[in-house]
C-alpha cells in the first residue's frame, strides 16, 4: 500500500461561473495499492459527495505522495500522526 494524492476539481452549481467560488480544489490523501485503485477511490468519494448538494464533479486526478512524506506507507503514515497527537 502507498499514499496517492487525489485532487478533484469540484464546481459549486449555486455559485456564477464570475465567482471566485465557483471552481475549486478539493484533495485528499488515499491509501491504496495502485495509482488505479487510488483515483476509482477518490471518483466515487468525490461523486458520492457530490450527489448530496449543488456541488458538481468537474475533473479529477491522482499521483503518488510526494517524497517529503518520509517514504512511509500510507498506514505506517497514519499510525505515526495517530500516537503523536
Amino acid at each position: 500500500m502507498a499514499l496517492h494524492v487525489y485532487t478533484a476539481w469540484l464546481r459549486d452549481l449555486s455559485a456564477r461561473p464570475d465567482d471566485q467560488n465557483y471552481e475549486f480544489p478539493a484533495g485528499i490523501l488515499i491509501d491504496a495499492g495502485s495509482a488505479e485503485a487510488a483515483q476509482a477511490w477518490g471518483d466515487n468519494l468525490a461523486q458520492r459527495r457530490c450527489a448530496r448538494g449543488d456541488l458538481h464533479f468537474h475533473q479529477c486526478g491522482g499521483s503518488e505522495a510526494p517524497p517529503e512524506l518520509g517514504g512511509l506507507s500510507g498506514r505506517e503514515l497514519l499510525n505515526q500522526n495517530r500516537t503523536s497527537n
